[in-house]
């Protein structure tokens, strides 16, 4: 699996991807918005962990353009903004699940797995249907 994490704060950002690598995700590290959102519109990731403050363009910014432009990899927010406010217009916004900083790397490592299930189990078929045909 592979996600991409926009993080500007360069230690937490190492932590996370240590983190993930040790649970066998492919990580690819962006620290600026322009860079993140450059990375998110090649569509390759399988998940987005995307921080709100970042320098040159935000995350809600990155978000409205990833939606707008029809990329639907999930996408958790992971940011100090966490007053409700923030965390309705992240999840308003087309984010998958929105976790305030401080966080515990459990919690984290459980909500994106939750989000790339979802993602996962969107084209199985439904109970009671045909079975696949050869």
């Amino acid at each position: 699996m592979r996600v991409l994490l926009v993080e500007d704060e360069k230690s937490l950002s190492a932590a996370i991807c240590q983190v993930l690598k040790r649970e066998h995700f492919t990580v690819d590290a962006a620290y600026t918005g322009p860079d993140g959102l450059d990375n998110a519109l090649s569509g390759i990731y399988d998940a987005i962990v995307l921080d709100v403050t970042l320098p040159g363009k935000d995350g809600f910014s990155i978000l409205k353009e990833l939606r707008e432009g029809g990329i639907a990899t999930p996408v958790m927010m992971l940011t100090a903004r966490g007053d409700l406010e923030d965390r309705l217009r992240g999840l308003n916004g087309g984010a998958d699940y929105y976790l305030p900083k401080p966080f515990q790397m459990a919690e984290l490592m459980a909500c994106l797995r939750t989000i790339t299930r979802r993602r996962d189990t969107a084209f199985l078929p439904a109970m009671g249907s045909a079975p696949a045909t050869r």
